[in-house]
């Protein structure tokens, strides 16, 4: 589970967050910054896609490394289509669908309303 989490933190967190500070903040595009953003997003879903074609959750059974990366697994807002990662997909719709992640959600809905960053995608 270790090396999970320590993906999530030297991969997954820098690259998709850039990716995303690049596709909405910037003032104008930036087509480097993007296509090599959106390279490293692709290759990074690529590991994980894999990883989820052999067991149900990252480290085998659901844990802190699941929490820890779903978050960050935002398919829309990193140019990312889901039909082409069917196991993310999968993992995704398992996740949602427990009881203690949509009450999370719902208290950050309550918290702000219409914040884009808590859509449940």
């Amino acid at each position: 589970m270790q090396e999970w989490l320590f993906w999530q933190v030297g991969h997954i967190t820098p690259y998709l967050s850039q990716l995303q500070v690049f596709k909405e903040k910037a003032p104008e595009p930036i087509p480097f910054a993007l296509d090599l953003l959106g390279a490293e997003a692709a290759r990074l879903y690529g590991v994980l896609e894999k990883r989820l074609g052999d067991v149900p959750f990252v480290a085998g059974e659901y844990s802190i490394a699941d929490m820890a990366i779903f978050p960050w697994i935002q398919p829309l807002r990193q140019g990312q289509d889901l039909a082409r990662y069917p196991n993310i997909h999968a993992w995704r719709e398992r996740i949602k669908a427990r009881p203690a992640v949509q009450r999370a959600y719902d208290k950050g809905r309550d918290v702000a309303a219409g914040e884009k960053s808590l859509a449940l995608q």
